[in-house]
């Protein structure tokens, strides 16, 4: 099966003029049906801390399905969100850089690809920047400082990723920042919440919504896989929340005895 395997996490994190702490994470992987097996690092994201917390949830919920992996083999989200918070308590600091943006062809090293070109600027026009939108409109170059111009360089790249920009090993051997980091107090007491579920065949998974309906959402992996994607923002909440959470939404989605059949001869017994 084809899979992304992950080899080394970096957080790598800088103040920005205002104050603000913007974070840069860095993953070392190789593709599993692609030889040799050679990792190379790269610049996966750039942003805020809410940012980070959704990226870090987004990519660990791959790990539920099998495409993303360690060298050892599958591996939980909850092993891959724990090990990035860990990389969040001390990151290391993130060096200035020049960087160059550019609207290219589509080629994927174009700092802005032609066909993300007119949404970057108009975003940059939006937030007040239209100086550099008119330039990189007329095919120059802008060269900005990483750490001066963060926010005209997150507004230009908007979801494109940022291995375009800043090179994989930027981050290497650079000293941990402590005073950078994300080391929250865990929370005290949350709510686990789990959905009310009907099995369909073996894998596939039916979810009910709060008006009683139901919804096919897919086999049971995915439903477990788009629960972790989202659940970010509930971190940042309650830090400290996200392995209970999702053991327990896991255990709801994959028990064996909740089954439609068993539902349409009134067995089914609420969660």
């Amino acid at each position: 099966m084809g899979a992304t395997v992950i080899t080394g996490k970096r957080a790598a994190a800088f103040k920005a003029p205002a104050g603000d702490i913007i974070y840069v994470l860095f993953e070392e992987t190789y593709e599993k049906n692609c030889y040799p097996h050679t990792p190379h690092w790269s610049c996966g994201f750039i942003g805020r801390l809410d940012g980070v917390m959704q990226r870090i949830f987004r990519c660990a919920s791959n790990c539920e399905g099998g495409s993303l992996q360690s060298r050892q083999g599958d591996i939980k989200p909850e092993s891959m969100i724990a090990g990035w918070l860990k990389e969040l308590e001390a990151p290391h600091e993130m060096p200035d850089l020049n960087i160059v943006l550019k609207i290219g062809t589509d080629s994927m090293y174009d700092a802005i690809p032609k066909k993300a070109s007119e949404a970057a600027l108009q975003r940059l026009s939006d937030m007040g920047r239209s100086d550099v939108a008119d330039r990189l409109a007329a095919g120059e170059s802008v060269e900005l400082s990483l750490h001066r111009d963060s926010d005209v360089i997150m507004a230009a790249l908007g979801h494109q990723m940022p291995w375009r920009i800043i090179r994989g090993e930027e981050a290497a051997y650079h000293p941990r920042r402590p005073d950078l980091g994300y080391a929250p107090k865990p929370a005290k007491g949350f709510d686990v919440q789990v959905p009310a579920v009907l099995k369909v065949e073996e894998y596939e998974r039916l979810l009910q919504k709060p008006d009683g309906t139901w919804y096919c959402a897919g086999w049971d992996y995915s439903v477990v896989g788009d629960y972790v994607a989202g659940l970010g923002e509930a971190e940042l909440r309650e830090p400290g929340s996200f392995r209970k959470r999702i053991i327990a939404y896991r255990e709801t989605v994959f028990r064996e005895s909740v089954s439609a059949a068993n539902a349409e001869q009134g067995q089914f017994a609420w969660a």
